[in-house]
């Protein structure tokens, strides 16, 4: 192996390396992201705390099949809105919640499929729909076991589900150096 540069690449190198904030006047001891891109120049992108919480998506799928009801002009209990709203405010005290928010029946939709390189639109109701999202939450939270244990304390109806999936972050992609 030569000295000098690296070979340029074509897709940009993502990086995860010490980066020492005590030179910098920040001090503390953090962990940075850098891109390689294709001119070989290394970009700085963020900082990110050592023991840092991970992002998921709480996807809140209820019984679509609750006695063959119709959902379009749905409108939930008022009181089973509000018990879902405690548990909400007693989720956010263990965990921090970046956004949460219910979703309009399927009939406003609209789905985008992609078949043969071609774009298909089709406009709800979707037909052969067995599971639709209801709402999502967005939180912050020190891991996965952690919301498994709050989900199985939400007030759903039979049937309900709540599927926990992690979000990626540019760490995920990074190469440790």
């Amino acid at each position: 192996m030569t000295g000098g540069p690296a070979k340029p690449t074509a897709q940009p190198l993502v990086l995860l390396h010490d980066f020492d904030a005590m030179s910098s006047g920040f001090g503390k001891k953090d962990e940075c992201v850098s891109i390689l891109d294709a001119a070989n120049r290394l970009r700085v992108v963020g900082r990110l705390p050592w023991g840092r919480l991970m992002h998921f998506m709480m996807l809140m799928i209820p019984n679509v099949d609750r006695g063959n009801q119709k959902l379009d002009g749905f409108v939930p209990d008022p009181k089973k809105l509000e018990e879902l709203g405690r548990f909400n405010e007693e989720l956010g005290k263990a965990v921090k919640i970046l956004s949460l928010n219910g979703l309009h029946p399927l009939h406003t939709g609209a789905r985008v499929a992609f078949e043969g390189g071609k774009p298909t639109v089709t406009d709800g109701p979707f037909i052969e729909t067995k599971e639709v999202l209801g709402g999502y939450l967005l939180v912050e939270a020190e891991s996965k076991e952690q919301l498994v244990k709050w989900a199985q304390r939400c007030p759903a109806d039979e049937g309900d589900m709540i599927e926990i999936r992690q979000i990626f972050d540019v760490t995920d992609f990074a190469i440790k150096r």
